[in-house]
């Protein structure tokens, strides 16, 4: 299992993302982008309305708008990726992006409709090569907008959500990643929840992680008790706005599949 995410938050943010070094190697399983702004023209529409590229010709009554792309970036061998892209149409700045290396076939908004904490998930399986079962379960990208002091509030009122719609794909739990906002210690002592952080700074005007995992506390607890499982983090090269990228690999953890 290895997950990047990174708030993008710049102009050339797709240059950027196709740039970096952590990127490029492919050892991803899914890329989590908080503020991924419009969909690249270069893109290959594969599901989901035509995109406008004029805002006012966009607005709905929809709270969100999925749309589905494939992508051959350069120098990448020709490979296609496979990016569900997440628009808050009568919002700013609150779209999302998860790349994923073969095609996702399920995705959904899990914010509770809220643009405050825009976050969406796709739908994949953890293969365990512990003697466990396989477990299906979410993978989102989030974006939580509040300050840090409600950012665990914002957090605690998405998770119903969250699990219902966990109940609704028929999945037995969820990986959360993105922007919370907040460092991990005051989130995980205001919300139950399990979180995995990096031990570095992840944007330059704090000293704290505010990138990071949160899980499902049962799934969290599956991961404590494997074997030799540790958080192994990383940050990017070139894809650095105020955020840093970041890639979550847990040594011994299990093998993503994508549903």
């Amino acid at each position: 299992m290895d997950i990047i995410t990174w708030n993008a938050n710049r102009v050339n943010r797709w240059d950027l993302l196709w740039a970096d070094a952590r990127v490029a190697a492919g050892q991803w399983d899914v890329i989590c982008l908080q503020e991924a702004g419009n969909p690249d023209p270069n893109w290959t529409p594969a599901q989901g309305p035509v995109w406008q590229p004029q805002a006012g010709q966009r607005r709905t009554i929809e709270p969100i708008v999925c749309r589905r792309y494939t992508y051959q970036p350069p120098g990448y061998g020709g490979a296609t990726l496979h990016i569900w892209h997440g628009e808050w149409p009568n919002r700013q700045k609150n779209h999302l992006a998860v790349i994923t290396r073969n095609p996702s076939s399920w995705v959904a908004d899990i914010s509770g409709q809220m643009g405050e904490r825009p976050a969406i998930a796709i739908k994949v399986r953890l293969n365990w090569s512990h003697g466990l079962a396989p477990t299906d379960v979410l993978v989102g990208t989030v974006h939580i907008i509040a300050n840090r002091s409600k950012a665990p509030q914002e957090v605690s009122e998405m998770l119903p959500f969250v699990d219902a719609m966990c109940a609704h794909a028929g999945v037995a739990g969820w990986i959360l990643a993105g922007d919370f906002n907040c460092d991990p210690t005051t989130m995980i002592n205001s919300v139950p929840v399990g979180a995995l952080w990096p031990n570095f700074p992840t944007h330059q005007n704090t000293a704290q992680p505010i990138d990071y995992v949160l899980m499902q506390p049962a799934l969290y607890g599956t991961f404590l008790a494997v074997p030799g499982i540790a958080g192994n983090w990383a940050q990017g090269t070139t894809a650095v706005s105020d955020h840093l990228l970041v890639e979550y690999a847990p040594a011994n953890g299990p093998a993503m599949q994508i549903l």
